[in-house]
């Protein structure tokens, strides 16, 4: 008997061309593809697909670009993906990413990585997610990796994106060493960067920099892969803990500019943990603590003796950034700073005002650049500019700052409760604060300046000596005429110098954002705060506002609190912190009808 299925077979007529033979690599149509069908490339409809009704079906891809079914999966796969974000916000995000290539040619892990990624906005990537990994898809290309281990053309395009604003975000590494250390950190890799602490807080930053908004679910892996790493770092003696405190404070600047201030918190107390550890306080000190009088009853180990002199310098700009970090946001966030410099021998600071890196590495360090009583003998002696170091750093003006900031919390907490028992130490710290605005470059003459970083870090210095000021008056500003004034004139100078580095509007519209130290919108919101307070006490016909300086001075205030709030939301534009901050002064004006 036959077999009706190969007689039937036998007798259908063969389309044109022939199954004889498969068609070269990625020239069958798709449907032929996922059925593993032979195709005859027939154009534009296949025999395969006429055969068996499927013409519809029938789609071929040429080159770079996509068919519609390709279009449409990954667009399913985009939605399908950001559901499940939505469906489990708390799910920790993989490390998987492919980067596929469009308009160009495909290359594999052994080729090379000139165009690896495309870091501008005009790129082409889409986001897929199949459980259980989170990927980053670009057509037509077999391109992908780890993101923490990018490929090394990655690699580099985020540490450039990141050291165009490192400096906002506490760097104080020595720059050429550290392109140093990522080269040879490079070199030991054919393809990939290998994983790294301080090369993933880099990194992190970088992804964030890279101004595209595909690169969220990738901005987190990287401070999900940092926030372990850092936790493997605490137990590993090989890191050189110099870098450990670089990442630290790179992660909890990250954390302070996404308002995840308990995260925060944790790394900055791992930092000072860190340089307390390694005595990087006590550097160049020539006290007699009494040392010798002391049982040391267990030992333990703490970094060596520095390399060199750009070793010692990076040690001693590691102190006094992490100094300013916790001083700064132990006052914002109204919490204890974990750095004690209460007068005991174990706790006074003695490493001396940080010299420009430059000096470092020109080995321009003086004999006499010695520390001692530092934090003491700046705030308690009369501050004469001649006895400031020899070559002043952006660093040593901003320690300087925060220090007067920190002195004139405490002050004005211990002032509301007995202000007249600390009237003298009040007016001294003061006078102290108007001298060290005065000792500042001029805000007018840092537009001369080239290195934009630096502008915007001198900019924010003066606004903190400027807090310090508000901050020292402000228990005093509902009842003394001489407290509201300077309040309100350190309110003004604070807006005034956002003006500095705020982009000029015609920059604005074109997409150009200001990345800043996110200290500078703790600045704003308590200028801005200050201006709603004295718009209030003039609707409310306050005491000190019904005659005097300050009776029509809500006038003008009121137009310069509009401009400032115009403007505010342009600091760190979009981050959660921005937001936060400037919700925080509309709805003050809400309630208080201003």
């Amino acid at each position: 008997m036959s077999n009706p299925s190969a007689s039937a077979s036998t007798s259908d007529p063969k389309p044109e061309g022939s199954f004889s033979s498969r068609a070269p690599k990625g020239k069958a149509c798709l449907a032929c593809r996922r059925r593993k069908m032979k195709c005859d490339c027939v154009r534009p409809v296949c025999g395969q697909c006429v055969r068996f009704n499927r013409e519809r079906d029938c789609e071929f891809t040429d080159g770079d670009q996509r068919s519609r079914t390709q279009i449409l999966e990954e667009n399913i796969a985009v939605l399908q993906a950001r559901l499940r974000v939505l469906e489990h916000p708390d799910a920790d995000p993989s490390t998987s990413l492919s980067l596929l290539q469009g308009n160009r040619e495909s290359r594999s892990l052994t080729g090379h990585f000139d165009d690896a990624m495309d870091l501008s906005p005009e790129g082409d990537l889409t986001t897929s997610m199949s459980l259980p990994s989170q990927v980053y898809t670009r057509p037509n290309s077999q391109f992908s990796f780890n993101v923490t281990e990018p490929p090394l053309a990655v690699a580099q395009g985020l540490i450039e994106a990141f050291m165009a604003h490192s400096n906002d975000f506490g760097f104080f590494l020595n720059k050429q060493r550290f392109i140093n250390y990522c080269t040879r950190k490079f070199s030991s890799s054919t393809h990939n960067a290998p994983a790294d602490f301080l090369l993933s807080a880099v990194f992190l930053w970088g992804s964030h920099f890279a101004q595209d908004d595909r690169w969220p679910v990738v901005e987190e892996t990287y401070a999900t892969h940092c926030a372990e790493l850092a936790a493997a770092a605490q137990t590993s003696g090989a890191i050189n803990p110099i870098h450990v405190i670089q990442a630290e404070i790179l992660l909890a600047n990250y954390y302070l500019y996404s308002a995840r201030f308990n995260e925060a918190r944790k790394h900055i107390s791992i930092c000072v943990s860190l340089v307390l550890t390694h005595r990087l306080g006590k550097m160049r000190g020539q006290l007699n603590t009494g040392a010798e009088s002391r049982l040391y009853l267990v030992k333990m180990d703490h970094a060596g003796p520095s390399e060199d002199l750009v070793d010692e310098g990076e040690r001693i700009y590691a102190f006094w950034t992490v100094y300013t970090l916790d001083k700064m946001w132990a006052l914002a966030l109204d919490r204890q700073s974990f750095i004690a410099d209460d007068g005991s021998p174990i706790s006074t600071i003695e490493t001396p005002w940080p010299l420009a890196m430059e000096e470092f590495q020109k080995g321009n360090v003086p004999e006499t650049y010695r520390g001692g009583h530092t934090i003491m003998s700046f705030l308690h002696q009369s501050f004469i500019p001649e006895h400031q170091p020899a070559v002043l750093s952006p660093l040593c003006l901003r320690a300087q700052s925060v220090a007067l900031l920190d002195k004139a919390g405490w002050l004005s907490s211990a002032a509301s409760i007995d202000s007249s028992a600390h009237a003298d130490f009040f007016n001294e710290h003061d006078i102290l604060i108007e001298k060290f605005i005065l000792h500042l470059p001029l805000l007018d003459s840092l537009s001369t300046l080239e290195d934009t970083q630096l502008i915007r870090h001198l900019v924010i210095t003066h606004m903190i000596a400027r807090l310090a000021a508000m901050q020292l008056h402000t228990v005093f500003a509902d009842t003394n005429l001489t407290s509201t004034i300077k309040c309100l004139s350190a309110s003004k100078a604070i807006g005034a110098a956002f003006k500095v580095i705020l982009p000029k509007r015609s920059d604005i519209l074109r997409g150009v954002q200001l990345y800043a130290d996110p200290y500078l919108l703790v600045c704003l919101t308590a200028a801005a705060q200050m201006m709603v307070n004295d718009l209030s006490k003039a609707k409310n016909k306050h005491i000190l506002w019904q005659a005097g300086p300050l009776c029509n001075s809500h006038t003008y205030m009121g137009v310069v609190l509009n401009e400032f709030m115009e403007t505010m939301d342009e600091a760190n534009r979009g981050s959660p912190l921005t937001l936060l901050q400037v919700a925080k002064i509309t709805t003050a004006r809400a309630t208080e009808g201003v």
